[in-house]
């Protein structure tokens, strides 16, 4: 089948593009109709970095060619924010999403190959800025629902964040979140795109900020975030790379476009399959994430009898195992502290944040033959760009 060729041939230049060999893979994406592709620096992005990111970016050697015609950006539309989860919230979030079978994907029949639809779930923001998931174990009557539970918990520190709220001003004007989670594979990656409404139906409507948090780490490629908007009449020009990092948050601005690189090499394996016991799709690890993205104004879509049972921007649901587990009440103790707190313990599972750079690229695109795709190029058409799949 001509599906079949594709796929494979697709799969063969990832490999070539990922392995130091991307001009080798020329003729066999030409074929295939692709014009331009993802930079040699974005897929063939330096493994040593996962585990060093201390390093001077000026040392680092990045492959492919510099874009010598663009001076670099002083502001990244990004922010990275580690140790922003404690021992507690990382664990409870890995109890919850890490295993693939667990009731969060079965319940919605996630699945990878073929796709699952985007789905996600919005809830209002209280004056407080604490949401409210309809639960009827959470208590209606609280003065302060930030320590209700965990995930308005969650949103409670995402939204004092200091090094957030000085960044994106906007934030303070946050009334809707918006929630969405992937469980992927090592080589799955995630198609370059803008945030939108609705996946932009009815035309485009970004967040105000969209945020990461990293519920597994050691598998996947890095998030790219990069310079290009809506409208623009060029391809993105500068681009951020932020690796999956246990209690990392990553934070961009909602107007920008972004992705997922395919993790390179061989798929990790689980630290629970050494005596390999495990089936086979347990035994690799999952890149594990969870979306939260902030909106001054969102349409919350109940869906009809001619509409999906989930898609974008669900009302949040009142019941499933995971939501139990997601909003479950906290003890005051176990609750996420803000930035003022965190700098007034000791405690060894409260750490203080950090703001870590992102990986900065000089080169997101390039033409077949390897050369930065510059502004006289123009815009290719998207489905000529090839992204690793």
């Amino acid at each position: 089948k001509k599906s079949e060729y594709k796929a494979a041939g697709e799969k063969l230049a990832l490999l070539m593009c990922q392995s130091n060999r991307a001009l080798k893979a020329k003729i066999g994406l030409a074929s295939l109709g692709y014009t331009c592709r993802l930079s040699s620096s974005v897929l063939d992005y330096p493994i040593e970095m996962i585990n060093n990111e201390s390093l001077s970016h000026q040392q680092q050697n990045f492959p492919g060619k510099k874009n010598k015609n663009i001076t670099p950006q002083s502001s990244p539309p990004c922010i990275i924010c580690d140790n922003f989860l404690t021992d507690y919230q990382q664990q409870h979030l890995k109890d919850i999403f890490e295993d693939p079978e667990s009731s969060y994907w079965v319940d919605h029949n996630y699945q990878i190959e073929p796709p699952s639809p985007y789905f996600s779930f919005v809830m209002p923001l209280n004056k407080d800025k604490s949401s409210l998931p309809p639960l009827k174990k959470m208590s209606s009557t609280s003065k302060n629902r930030k320590q209700d539970g965990f995930l308005d918990n969650l949103i409670q520190s995402i939204l004092h964040l200091k090094p957030l709220r000085k960044k994106y001003p906007r934030l303070k004007k946050a009334r809707y979140v918006e929630m969405w989670l992937h469980n992927r594979p090592h080589a799955s990656g995630h198609q370059m795109h803008f945030d939108s409404d609705d996946e932009g139906r009815g035309g485009i409507r970004n967040p105000i900020i969209s945020t990461i948090v990293y519920i597994t780490a050691g598998c996947g490629g890095p998030s790219l975030v990069t310079n290009q908007r809506l409208g623009d009449d060029q391809l993105a020009t500068h681009g951020w790379l932020c690796h999956p990092k246990e209690k990392r948050l990553v934070a961009f601005d909602g107007k920008v476009l972004h992705g997922v690189v395919p993790g390179k090499g061989v798929s990790p394996i689980s630290d629970d399959s050494a005596d390999n016991t495990s089936t086979d799709s347990n035994r690799n690890k999952r890149r594990v994430t969870l979306m939260l993205a902030f909106w001054d104004n969102i349409q919350i879509r109940h869906g009809g009898p001619k509409e999906p049972a989930i898609g974008a921007a669900r009302p949040f649901p009142s019941k499933g195992q995971w939501l139990t587990e997601l909003t479950k009440q906290m003890p005051e103790s176990l609750s996420m502290p803000t930035d003022d707190a965190r700098q007034k313990t000791s405690d060894h599972a409260c750490s203080t944040i950090e703001e870590t750079a992102p990986i900065p690229l000089d080169c997101v695109y390039e033409t077949l033959d390897g050369q930065p795709w510059t502004e006289g190029m123009g815009l290719p058409d998207y489905n000529k760009v090839f992204q690793g799949f």
